[in-house]
């Protein structure tokens, strides 16, 4: 994870109407190359901030940068913006619209006006990356739930960005589909990409996430490493639960087992190591 930043909010404010504000005063920092999640509770805003990242909104007040650069909203500045920032919606439906699954990954690159070789080398590329080269040829509508949220997402890689954000990935999904999309995206983060995403999965984003923001009413309240964010006693106020690996450190903290000064673990077999630590 670089340090320079890729994108930052800068004291954004939008409302659908005048007299009620959805985002109020929003500032966070990406660094390149980072994991990012975004908690709250359902109604906090999340999904309308992402509208904003890459352009489908535009704030009332403050600012969005991509490497520096301010956010115009001219059709030529959004265009790139949309090639550099890809988003992934919550419902998956609202994005697939082709008639088979290599049509609707062909859309975005198409788009760009690459050559017809060319767009069907990234959309194949895209297909292998989420494990759905298979049914390149099958028609979306005969996809399960987890098939389809996977070609949306190749969708918006074909499209080569280099921030990929993601509304609730892993909503909807079974175990065997939620383990196949944390490993893609564990394989993008691997491949440099720059990932953003919204979850209410807080046991994940605990061992996964670079960063954590939590946005609460339109507002972020917190921000920083999962250890610090996630582990706090005044959780519940802000909508989720602490994770487990937290809960139980915190305990042996307070019993005089660890010391307060120490980063907390990351996930079981780290806590478990610390503590066979102390026995030998």
């Amino acid at each position: 994870m670089s340090q320079q930043p890729i994108l930052e909010v800068k004291n954004i404010s939008f409302g659908y109407r005048k007299d009620k504000l959805v985002l109020r005063g929003v500032s966070l920092t990406v660094p390149a190359g980072a994991r990012i999640a975004l908690v709250g509770p359902n109604g906090a805003g999340k999904s309308t901030l992402f509208l904003h990242l890459n352009g489908i909104l535009h704030p009332s007040s403050g600012q969005l940068l991509f490497k520096g650069e301010p956010y115009r909203y001219s059709r030529a500045f959004i265009t790139r913006l949309r090639q550099k920032i890809g988003l992934v919606f919550q419902d998956q439906d609202t994005q697939l619209f082709a008639g088979s699954v290599l049509d609707d990954v062909l859309f975005g690159p198409m788009n760009l006006g690459l050559s017809p070789a060319e767009a069907e080398q990234r959309a194949a590329a895209a297909l292998a990356a989420v494990q759905m080269a298979e049914f390149a040829d099958e028609p979306v509508h005969f996809l399960s739930y987890g098939q389809k949220k996977r070609v949306a997402v190749a969708g918006v890689l074909a499209m080569d960005p280099e921030v990929l954000v993601m509304d609730e990935p892993t909503a909807g999904l079974d175990y065997p589909g939620t383990t196949v999309l944390r490993a893609i995206l564990d394989e993008l983060s691997r491949a440099g990409k720059t990932l953003i995403v919204a979850t209410h999965d807080i046991e994940w984003v605990w061992s996964w996430a670079d960063l954590v923001y939590v946005l609460v009413q339109g507002q972020i309240v917190a921000g920083g490493p999962p250890e610090l964010v996630l582990n706090r006693s005044d959780h519940a106020a802000f909508g989720f639960a602490r994770p487990l690996v937290g809960e139980i450190y915190s305990a042996l903290v307070a019993a005089g087992f660890f010391s307060s000064r120490d980063k907390a673990p990351r996930s079981v077999a780290e806590l478990v190591g610390r503590v066979m630590a102390k026995y030998k």
